[in-house]
């Protein structure tokens, strides 16, 4: 009869050789994947635990008969010895040693008793079916950010707070609701500092998650405060435009539409009044309630062009009619922390300006975030007609500077 000891012997041994027997298994699991692309993983998962499967029924038969015995402690530790020395060799065996080959030997040696699990484990892939990558394709394969075609996801339902927007804001308007700085000269001889403190966000969403390229219907909301500070007197405050608005947007990865309401109000700031030239300077309430209409469309990934209109029905120094287009070529996926180039140009056209109005043109370094879809622009921006500070909606400006840009 057993005693204690000779019991926790057998449970030490069975738990050590399965330490042995699934160690030397782990260290190679990381061999398997330089040959085979990371699609193919579960698969290379597969064959270790076939393999580790068929070295634990080895043992397990072996303690089986031995144990009933009357003990024999050094026969079972040589025996362990040799399986601890056997794995790696054995592991080495099943690896592929040439490509050409395949990464799946024709047949694997099994034991009877682990046929038991054959039901439970999917079948590896044939030969055909595995692509090969070179270590320097496996780096960056693990690396990608997003897919070739970059074409979004294929989950629908509904969302709250969705990441991404269906119909991007236009890049080169300077009135979009956003957050920017741009630095510029006037060619009045002074130096601007103009601001946009804001943004648009979507508030629910029926159609594909994420923010690549999704399609369905989205409710947005948007809202900023765009503001115009002279540098060399002081900084002072010259003028601030106000915006917030409600769209709804709707559309695919190739084609979207928008149409909403937005509310803008003009106003002249306090330092700008203080100034002795400025004592008889007029003050204007341009104000506007406006319904908008847009459509853009992608021509690839990269290229955008877009057409607006804009009618007021409560208008206040302004007139109701307003129309703007535009091309824009920026990264619609992600970038990385490289970043790609971008170009964006507008049209704006304003009633009260006789249908004039302004050109806005942008280029310069852009990075768009691989799960929010937000991108972050830097470089050169110029605006040549009507001001942009509809304080003074109806003098003419022209201002070359640097800027950033963030939009979600």
């Amino acid at each position: 009869m057993r005693n204690d000891g000779q019991l926790f012997g057998c449970l030490w041994l069975i738990i050590a050789n399965l330490a042995v027997a699934i160690l030397p298994s782990l260290l190679n699991f990381r061999a398997i994947f330089p040959r085979v692309g990371t699609n193919n993983a579960a698969a290379s998962a597969c064959v270790v635990w076939r393999r580790q499967t068929q070295s634990v029924c080895d043992v397990t038969s072996f303690i089986t008969q031995a144990r009933y015995s009357g003990g024999q402690p050094r026969l079972m530790l040589w025996v362990l010895v040799l399986c601890a020395l056997s794995r790696p060799v054995m592991g080495q065996w099943l690896m592929p040693r040439d490509p050409s080959q395949g990464p799946w030997p024709e047949g694997i040696p099994g034991h009877p008793t682990a046929s038991q699990l054959e039901s439970f484990l999917p079948d590896p892939p044939t030969s055909d079916q595995v692509d090969y990558l070179s270590h320097d394709e496996f780096v960056d394969a693990d690396i990608v950010l997003d897919s070739p075609n970059c074409c979004g996801s294929n989950v629908s339902g509904w969302e709250v707070f969705p990441a991404g927007l269906i119909y991007q804001t236009n890049l080169a308007n300077v009135k979009e609701p956003r957050l920017a700085a741009r630095i510029v000269d006037s060619h009045r001889d002074t130096t601007l500092w103009e601001a946009n403190v804001g943004g648009r966000v979507g508030l629910l969403r029926r159609g594909t998650t994420g923010a690549t390229f999704p399609s369905g219907f989205q409710l947005d909301a948007e809202g900023s405060a765009q503001m115009r500070l002279d540098v060399p007197h002081k900084v002072d405050l010259l003028a601030a435009d106000y915006r917030g608005g409600l769209l709804g947007t709707w559309g695919n990865q190739y084609s979207q539409w928008k149409f909403g309401y937005y509310h803008l109000s003009s106003h002249v700031g306090d330092e700008f009044l203080q100034r002795p030239e400025n004592h008889d300077f007029e003050r204007l309430n341009f104000s506007r309630d406006a319904l908008v209409l847009g459509h853009s469309i992608y021509l690839t990934n990269w290229w955008r062009v877009y057409g607006e209109a804009g009618w007021a029905f409560y208008t206040d120094v302004c007139d109701p009619w307003e129309f703007q287009f535009g091309i824009e070529y920026v990264p619609y996926c992600s970038t990385g922390l490289a970043g790609a180039p971008f170009i964006a140009t507008n049209v704006h056209l304003r009633q009260e300006v006789g249908f004039g109005g302004n050109f806005t043109f942008q280029a310069g370094w852009s990075w768009r975030g691989r799960h929010s879809g937000s991108l972050m622009r830097m470089g050169l921006h110029y605006y040549n007609g009507k001001s942009s500070q509809y304080s003074f909606f109806n003098e003419h400006e022209q201002t070359i500077g640097f800027g950033v840009w963030y939009d979600q």
